[in-house]
């Protein structure tokens, strides 16, 4: 069947979903052509599990609907899996696959961890098992938040869990921070990046020395700053050192950067060009992404470093070349920049990449500005498709030159950016060539949605 070109505008995959029930067999069959589906529920908040909840909820959005007398007791989004490296790689873990558990070959006691702020799990330890939630969503929001709370409490009494302990993310400010506090057990906090790394660890059940490289949105850094760019050393003694990390830029307006990868794009052009920037005639298509009234008030933002908090964020360097090539400005879901740079690069087969530098400092800083520079100038002469191509293979050779200064044999790739294909395969590819051991996620989710098990794994390791 040819897919109507709605159905997923600007890319070149489509989810496959199997009926999941008899009822949606019959329907299926009953309407006998292609379906296009969704889930019963609004952006960020949880499933609609009442029919009640459906007719209120989505009322101005579905045109009728289909409901029955059987009740949901736990509302399961559908799991979202990819092919990466020959690999079945989970990017939401829900229907099909929750509570599979992770098996450790020791018992350990019972604790419970809260993961993160965003696709957020839970998990809890009982006997040699470590078992994740379902995917409940974005805690930003009030009706997750109190998803997140019913869910706590039924895992919980389900599994009739004692816990002695509560893991919860470094950052203080997260809902599952607060919710940890709120408790009367002793409370561990665990750093972003380190959760992504003993995540992967996990599910291959490996232990240390193993050097890890977090690359994501942002999490927050034990400098207190937003990190997203980061290599860390794993020691057998326990211990973590920050190996290397991505040059640090200002977020515009914090958060608002996620949404907006032209504030990204514009981010790395002030701390190149400084304020000459606004008055530099090459860079004028790239402004042009903006109001008059929004240059000016953002150029005093940078200026006075009004709410420009600064990020080591690989992430948003992905947000900040994609506005750059001019393929997106403004997201209309989340990551839709960094998927429009990838399949981009599918377009151009060829091994370029820019010219690297990293300061020999500790840590080492990954310094993109020769890359940004390279990159302009690439854009005079050059396919978009091309160059897109050039910047993955450029930060896989970030990737190889920084193992290769350690002197490690295992790596841990982990955190969002590697649920980007070509440059998670670019990654292997290069190691492996190397002489390294590499691990990927699988089983469970690289991005925050393994964020719990690697909480608890802290514990065991």
């Amino acid at each position: 069947h040819i897919i109507a070109e709605n159905v997923a505008p600007n890319n070149t995959y489509l989810g496959v979903i199997l009926p999941a029930s008899p009822l949606h067999h019959l329907f299926a069959q009953l309407f006998n052509k292609p379906l296009i589906v969704t889930s019963g529920n609004r952006a960020d908040e949880p499933l609609c599990t009442t029919n009640q909840q459906v007719l209120e909820n989505l009322a101005d959005i579905a045109d009728g609907f289909l409901v029955h007398n059987r009740d949901i007791i736990h509302g399961l989004d559908d799991s979202v899996v990819r092919c990466i490296n020959h690999k079945m790689v989970s990017f939401r873990r829900a229907r099909g696959y929750v509570p599979l558990p992770i098996t450790l070959q020791q018992p350990i006691n019972e604790m419970i961890a809260m993961g993160g702020q965003t696709k957020n799990t839970l998990a809890i330890s009982q006997g040699k098992q470590l078992i994740l939630s379902q995917h409940l969503g974005d805690l930003s929001n009030f009706s997750t938040q109190q998803h997140f709370q019913q869910t706590l409490q039924s895992f919980t009494d389900f599994y009739q869990i004692t816990a002695k302990k509560i893991i919860h993310d470094y950052h203080p400010d997260y809902f599952g921070s607060h919710i940890a506090t709120q408790h009367t057990l002793p409370r561990i906090s665990i750093q972003h990046h380190h959760a992504h790394i003993l995540a992967c660890m996990a599910e291959h059940h490996l232990q240390p020395p193993v050097l890890g490289f977090a690359w994501d949105g942002t999490g927050l850094g034990e400098d207190n700053t937003a990190w997203g760019g980061e290599c860390l050393l794993l020691t057998a003694d326990k211990t973590v050192n920050r190996v290397a990390h991505s040059r640090p830029f200002p977020l515009i307006g914090g958060d608002k950067v996620a949404h907006e990868p032209r504030r990204a794009a514009l981010a790395v052009l002030y701390e190149i060009y400084g304020e000459a920037l606004f008055n530099d005639k090459r860079l004028q298509t790239f402004l042009a992404a903006f109001s008059s009234s929004e240059l000016m008030l953002l150029q005093q933002m940078l200026v006075k470093q009004l709410n420009c908090p600064r990020t080591s964020s690989i992430g948003r360097l992905f947000d900040a070349v994609a506005s750059l090539l001019g393929i997106c400005d403004i997201n209309q879901f989340e990551g839709q920049a960094a998927m429009q740079l990838e399949q981009l690069a599918e377009q151009s087969e060829h091994h370029d990449y820019y010219a690297l530098t990293l300061r020999e400092n500790q840590p080492i800083i990954i310094d993109w500005q020769p890359i940004i520079i390279a990159l302009l100038t690439d854009l005079t002469h050059l396919k978009a498709c091309f160059i897109a191509k050039k910047f993955h293979n450029t930060l896989a050779e970030i990737v190889l030159a920084i193992a290769l200064r350690s002197q490690q044999k295992i790596i841990i790739l982990s955190g969002g950016c590697f649920q980007n294909a070509i440059l998670t395969e670019t990654c292997i590819n290069k190691l492996e060539t190397g002489g390294f051991s590499v691990y990927t996620h699988e089983k469970i989710p690289p991005n925050d949605g393994g964020l719990a098990l690697g909480q608890l794994y802290s514990q065991i390791i």
